[in-house]
């Protein structure tokens, strides 16, 4: 906790001293928090801000922000959807409390609000939006965005490595478009399309979705006896 607590402290002020030399006349710096509110996801508002509320305490318990100024978290709910991330952000940019993004985590929420802020100089920090192409377009398209978590440019780096260590040549790729909803939308197809394009220069890796368990149970030997094995 005490770590968790530190790092948090630590992001906060360095994007809180930035934004402070821009606007030195501001006495109040306003993070937008941009999460779900439905606690059947790991990262709703309410798992996330009791570990913020700590952050801007250790803050000013530290003295590491000038008395002239305040912290103001301001929350709003994702929905882990494309649509609400964006539209809260421009109700916090009009009303002028819109110093910094926190979130969201979701890919398809994450994607177009890290866009829209390049235009409104806002940096964004989220521990999700994990696809790899937020790295892939980093500086054309989400040049103030920054993510602090695991993501699928890790995971197909180990991959890639125990690949190349066993030296196998050919990966199938195999997945329920809709696994893991509990987590975020078409979670594994995020995962396995940011897989399939890491490898594709290396490795043959053809992927394969299933819409129905019988399809799986037909095309399956298939897929690996035929197409997979037959060409090793």
């Amino acid at each position: 906790m005490v770590v968790i607590r530190n790092y948090l402290a630590m992001w906060l002020f360095v994007l809180i001293a930035n934004t402070i030399t821009s606007v030195e006349s501001r006495k109040i710096l306003n993070i937008a928090v941009i999460l779900p509110d439905d606690n059947a996801y790991p990262f709703s508002i309410d798992r996330v801000k009791p570990g913020l509320s700590i952050a801007v305490k250790t803050i000013k318990t530290l003295e590491l922000l000038s008395d002239n100024y305040d912290l103001h978290v301001n929350y709003a709910n994702s929905r882990c959807s494309f649509v609400y991330p964006i539209n809260e952000a421009i109700k916090f940019y009009v009303r002028k409390e819109l110093d910094v993004i926190f979130g969201p985590f979701c890919d398809y929420a994450a994607a177009p609000l890290a866009r829209q802020i390049t235009f409104w100089s806002i940096p964004m920090l989220t521990a999700g939006a994990m696809a790899a192409d937020f790295a892939r377009y980093r500086l054309v398209h989400y040049p103030l965005l920054t993510r602090i978590g695991p993501n699928f440019v890790s995971l197909t780096q180990f991959l890639s490595t125990m690949l190349r260590e066993y030296k196998w040549n050919i990966v199938q790729l195999l997945y329920d478009p809709y696994g893991q909803g509990y987590f975020e939308d078409k979670f594994c197809h995020i995962a396995s399309d940011s897989i399939h394009y890491g490898l594709k220069d290396e490795f043959k890796a053809p992927y394969q979705k299933f819409e129905k368990t019988e399809d799986l149970l037909t095309e399956l030997g298939t897929v690996l006896g035929v197409n997979v094995a037959g060409h090793s």
